[in-house]
């Protein structure tokens, strides 16, 4: 190889991809190399609940200085589980948000969508004839009726005693 060329060559598979999602994982395993040789496996709250039983058996020997490294381990995979917990919450608070976003979108794009009927700007001129002419009707009918005067098909008031029909021959 030449002297010039000394740097590292090689196409990046991955160069133009997206990162991965970082959140870490509630059941992400945790391997923890404690005081004394001790070695924990296990998720966050599995190691917590080992380092807090050691430091409680510890203490009942009477190992005051091992109880509290072993209690000084498991407060710091508490704080890991509290962190995992709040990122989680974090998520689903963001979630239920776009949700509702999404929802709020939808519900107004549905309440946004013209009706069926047409309105009179979108009204053809053939139409807007037809309807202006039997509005036209209906407003001469109305002057021509006076307000006295009993329609056709409506019924004659009747008074408070009623009188046997007259029949004729």
């Amino acid at each position: 190889m030449r002297p010039h060329q000394n740097f590292n060559t090689k196409r990046h598979k991955y160069k133009n991809q997206p990162k991965r999602n970082t959140l870490p994982q509630k059941n992400k395993a945790f391997d923890s190399t404690g005081p004394f040789g001790v070695k924990v496996r296990g998720t966050a709250q599995q190691v917590f609940d080992k380092y807090t039983s050691l430091s409680r058996d510890a203490y009942t020997a009477g190992e005051r200085v091992d109880s509290e490294s072993y209690s000084q381990y498991a407060e710091h995979y508490f704080r890991e589980l509290e962190r995992i917990n709040i990122l989680h919450e974090e998520i689903q608070k963001q979630q239920a948000e776009a949700a509702a976003k999404a929802a709020a979108q939808k519900q107004a794009e549905i309440n946004s969508k013209p009706s069926e009927t047409p309105q009179a700007s979108e009204a053809t001129p053939e139409t807007s004839k037809k309807n202006m002419s039997s509005e036209k009707k209906a407003e001469t009918s109305k002057k021509s009726t006076p307000k006295n005067t009993v329609k056709k098909n409506e019924a004659k008031p009747t008074s408070d005693i009623s009188e046997p029909p007259v029949e004729k021959a």
